[in-house]
């Protein structure tokens, strides 16, 4: 693989002094909008929607400047990404493989760890000595030192039968779709009361022209 030596740096292609200007346009016009709390006429109503239209194509404006920046550095980091990429991909399959070589290993020891305790508490249950040394002999193992790496083993459960699970391990969960369809289908009026939902119409955002 050969790397392109070329100088990588990038320069601006935008004005800096246009975007200190929007920056502080930007900055002034906010302040005096917050100050307005309510509108209270038809006439106000317009003139707010109008304010947000042309911030919204001054912001327009300033997302063309920094795009006009980031396209190319975007493309720059793409290119010098894939130079890297192969070689880390390597390591990442490596890591990968180890661990799972690892986390079978780990498994089979705590599986027969498990059985030997088992047979430990069987044992002690029979008074069969013979058997309870022959139990603790593999409970009692030293662990392998690890040197590098280890793994974490856990408990991870999977529904067998979804109406046997005890309701202290479930919990009621509403069905959202179904939610939206009865309001859809009321259209612009209240939708029909459903017991244990309260409906509340509120203002969800909005669309500005520009």
């Amino acid at each position: 693989m050969t790397i392109p030596t070329q100088n990588l740096s990038l320069a601006l292609a935008f004005d800096p002094a246009a975007l200190e200007t929007a920056k502080v346009t930007a900055e002034r016009d906010l302040g005096e909008f917050l100050a307005v709390q309510a509108i209270a006429t038809p006439e106000q109503r317009a003139l707010v929607a109008e304010l947000l239209s042309s911030a919204a194509r001054e912001a327009d404006a300033v997302e063309a400047m920094r795009t006009s920046a980031t396209k190319p550095l975007n493309q720059t980091k793409r290119t010098i990404d894939s130079w890297f990429k192969p070689t880390l991909d390597a390591y990442k399959r490596f890591r990968e493989h180890g661990l799972n070589l690892l986390g079978a290993y780990d498994l089979a020891v705590a599986k027969r760890e498990r059985e030997a305790q088992a047979a430990a508490l069987a044992a002690v249950q029979a008074r069969d000595m013979p058997a309870l040394a022959q139990a603790l002999t593999t409970v009692n193992a030293p662990r392998e030192a690890s040197h590098g790496a280890t793994t974490r083993l856990v408990w991870v459960a999977e529904v067998l039968d979804l109406a046997a699970v005890p309701e202290a391990f479930t919990r009621r969960v509403l069905d959202d779709a179904a939610i939206e369809r009865h309001i859809a289908a009321a259209g612009v009026l209240e939708p029909a009361a459903v017991p244990g939902l309260k409906f509340t119409q509120v203002a969800a955002g909005g669309r500005v022209s520009r």
